[in-house]
């Protein structure tokens, strides 16, 4: 069936929810397909069945029942969620299939989708998860999570683990690439929001799926979705292995409310973390090289939005887009970041 597809597949902490809940939910020409309720299990099929063939059996019939028989004639199929590329980020966490597998099966089901990734600075996107985890270990497993530093080192000590494995984001971008074709890829940074305004940024969305953008889109899209812990929650989260402190934080939630709760804990400031100089370093050790590839490959001025790049562009640079790779000599490594 021949519909405009998109398909929205990362990052993590890049605006994720916002697209998803504020447009992509709310236009009435886009037939917008989420991992839960009745299309949890295409996507759950597409992420984590091992057996190839089971999957297809499966994802062939939840998509004709959930997806064909329902769209619209005039509207836009859009697939988003970020877990396509990254792992989930709860304690029981599943183990996704490769990236290059899930993008194999999405262009099965899906062989003219345009993809889209929507990235973020990893210094920010490191601080980010850890927060994301930190509540969502509270709240869904009754666990505390380590001090970030802790945290921090011990998902360094391999080559591949369960978090932060999409530091350098070109490598699932590539991946993409190859599968749907360098053309059918687009590479939205999170920065470019605040940088160029609403209007710009959800016109580059739009423009994937050929639709304009409309004033009551930007009105829409105004509420901030999935904001940073507070401070003050991040401190109280800290404590969570403590019953006393979770027996308080429940007394609350019933004499004022859960959402006016909630409210409270957001209207403190941000929680923050400071990088040491060897954490900033070893960020960019693992992804400037990648971020090099995303700002030549799609012309994005990513060193003024705050991303890590090498100290020099003499690289070995491959881009499926170009016929030939790019050869130079690679750089040494530089000295760690004030």
């Amino acid at each position: 069936m021949s519909i405009e597809t998109l398909i929205h597949v990362g990052f993590a902490h890049s605006g994720t929810t916002s697209l998803q809940e504020n447009f992509f939910a709310r236009r009435p020409d886009i037939f917008y397909c989420t991992s839960v309720g009745d299309f949890g299990g295409i996507f759950s099929y597409i992420k984590y069945e091992e057996d190839a063939a089971r999957a297809d059996r499966a994802l062939e019939h939840f998509c004709k029942k959930h997806i064909w028989a329902k769209i619209g004639p005039r509207q836009r199929l859009v697939l988003s969620d970020e877990t396509f590329v990254e792992q989930p980020e709860i304690y029981y966490t599943p183990q996704k299939m490769p990236t290059s597998l899930i993008a194999q099966r999405l262009r099965r089901l899906f062989p003219n989708a345009r993809i889209l990734f929507t990235t973020r600075n990893q210094f920010d996107y490191v601080a980010s998860c850890y927060f994301n985890l930190k509540r969502n270990y509270a709240h869904l497993s009754t666990r505390s999570i380590e001090d970030f530093n802790t945290w921090f080192a011990g998902n360094n000590t391999q080559i591949a683990n369960l978090y932060l494995r999409n530091l350098d984001y070109s490598r699932a971008v590539i991946a993409f690439e190859r599968i749907f074709g360098p053309a059918a890829v687009t590479v939205l940074p999170l920065e470019s929001l605040e940088l160029e305004g609403a209007p710009s940024y959800l016109r580059k969305v739009a423009e994937q799926l050929n639709i304009e953008i409309t004033d009551e889109d930007l009105e829409n899209f105004r509420p901030i979705r999935n904001r940073r812990i507070s401070a003050l929650e991040d401190a109280l989260l800290a404590q969570w292995h403590d019953p006393v402190y979770r027996n308080l934080y429940d007394a609350l939630a019933i004499a004022i409310g859960p959402t006016r709760l909630q409210d409270f804990l957001d209207a403190a400031e941000p929680a923050r973390i400071v990088l040491s100089e060897q954490q900033n370093e070893l960020i960019r050790h693992r992804c400037a090289d990648g971020n090099l590839y995303l700002q030549r490959q799609f012309g994005l001025d990513l060193p003024s939005l705050g991303y890590p790049m090498p100290d020099t562009e003499l690289r070995l640079i491959h881009s499926p887009r170009l016929s030939t790779g790019q050869l130079a000599a690679p750089s040494f490594r530089r000295a760690a970041a004030s």
